[in-house]
């Protein structure tokens, strides 16, 4: 089962991903965290390095890399390790670019369209926030550098567009979780949204 855990900055999905991946392990099934954008491809690397720094220029070949290391992604580790009975947990996909791509200047339409070769999962789970301080604070406590998707008008406008995210993609079994409730709350509800899916 392919299984994504997504939402802006500060909303604890990293922390979900991984305790729900760890959880899994606990009850028996082959799980393998990994994230977006990944280490490992060139694409992946660039995207970093230009998130870090800032400056770009062209927005629409930005939007291309992360669906060029999406790709990369699906190929060498999700699809494999599908194909071997295990589950994924992805922290991040690409709902994210929906959300942020489209506030940097991408059209929905584009970002959609470039989409459509990458694999759809099972199910998405989007951690959202009643209030965008939930996440600044966060961002804030991990006492890291801020990148340039940290901003609070940024981070305000961003949530309205991963509100949206269902009507993107329709045909996708989306779920919003709320990234105020535990980590603990929130892995007991993905489990049994996972455990009604398997019946």
């Amino acid at each position: 089962m392919f299984i994504v855990i997504d939402g802006p900055d500060g909303s604890g999905k990293t922390t979900l991903a991984m305790g729900l991946a760890s959880r899994l392990q606990q009850d028996g099934i082959s799980t393998i965290y990994t994230y977006e954008p990944t280490y490992e491809s060139k694409a992946g690397k660039e995207l970093r390095r230009l998130m870090k720094i800032g400056g770009i220029t062209d927005l629409y070949a930005f939007a291309d890399l992360f669906v060029v290391d999406r790709k990369e992604h699906i190929k060498s580790l999700i699809v494999p390790a599908l194909e071997r009975g295990e589950y994924i947990v992805c922290d991040r996909y690409k709902y994210s670019a929906l959300a942020y791509q489209q506030l940097q200047g991408v059209s929905a339409e584009y970002l959609v369209e470039i989409n459509k070769e990458c694999l759809i999962p099972n199910i998405a789970f989007i951690l959202m926030p009643k209030e965008v301080d939930v996440l600044l604070h966060r961002i804030l406590d991990r006492g890291k550098d801020q990148e340039i998707f940290e901003e609070k008008e940024f981070l305000s406008r961003t949530l309205e567009f991963y509100k949206k995210l269902p009507s993107y993609f329709p045909d996708e079994q989306i779920i919003f979780l709320e990234a105020e409730d535990s980590v603990k709350e929130n892995i007991e509800k993905v489990i049994g949204y996972l455990s009604d899916k398997e019946k």
